[in-house]
Order: C-alpha cells, then sequence, then structure tokens
C-alpha cells in the first residue's frame, strides 16, 4: 500500500461547503436561535441542539463522503444528495472533479409529502425559465 504525501493527501481534501441564499438563511436563523439560548446560559436547550447537529453535518459529515450513494436520491434528483439529521433534511450537490459541495437547502419543518414545501417537489418543479 502506497503512503501518500501531505501534500497529495491536501489536493484530495473537498473545499468547504457553500450554501445557497436559501441554505444561508436556514442556517443564520437556526444559529441565531440558538445563540440566544447559549446567551441565557441554556446550552442544553433543544435549538442549541439543532444547530450544533446541522453545523456539524454541514462542516463534518457530509465533507467526509459526499458522494455517498446511500446519500443519492434517485430518478430526475439523482444529481442531488440528501442527508437526514434528525427530523431535518440537508440536500446538496457535489462535484468529484471540482472536490465542491453546495448546501442546497436545510429544511426547516418535517417533510410532508405533497407539501409545497417539500424540498423534493421544490427541486423536481419545472422553472419558468427553463421552458
Amino acid at each position: 500500500m502506497t503512503k501518500r504525501s501531505p501534500a497529495s493527501r491536501q489536493q484530495l481534501a473537498w473545499k468547504e461547503p457553500e450554501l445557497t441564499e436559501v441554505a444561508e438563511r436556514v442556517y443564520r436563523k437556526l444559529a441565531q436561535n440558538a445563540g440566544k439560548c447559549i446567551e441565557r446560559g441554556d446550552h442544553a436547550n433543544s435549538k442549541v441542539t439543532l444547530f450544533r447537529m446541522i453545523d456539524d453535518a454541514i462542516t463534518k459529515l457530509i465533507p467526509h463522503d459526499p458522494l455517498d450513494p446511500q446519500r443519492a436520491l434517485s430518478g430526475p434528483l439523482a444529481n442531488i444528495f440528501r442527508l437526514k439529521k434528525g427530523r431535518f433534511r440537508i440536500c446538496y450537490i457535489a462535484s468529484s472533479e471540482q472536490r465542491r459541495i453546495v448546501v442546497l437547502y436545510i429544511s426547516e419543518t418535517l417533510r410532508k409529502s405533497g407539501d409545497m414545501a417539500d424540498p423534493y417537489n421544490v427541486f423536481t418543479k419545472p422553472r419558468l425559465d427553463d421552458s
């Protein structure tokens, strides 16, 4: 087995995940809610736990193996990956060529199939500018 030098290992590393505007808005909201609880000294609050869970998923779990086939969606969403963390879902795309990850969506509520806010409906409905 060939050992890789630190330089070659670094070349294989994924870039820090980027967040779309939609994902960034949810992330900031979760961070603010957690921050308010921490300021009050309530470190065990579920909002703090939730933010830590989402942050850990984005900064550690997804970059560890972003192209995990078990996270891949199917059909028309085959280029999108999903990580379920508790009741939340994080949807993202990843490019092995560019070593880049983009978080598309962080769900704020429980998923209800068929709901307008269901991420799978959001990703599959045709956009007007695509026609």
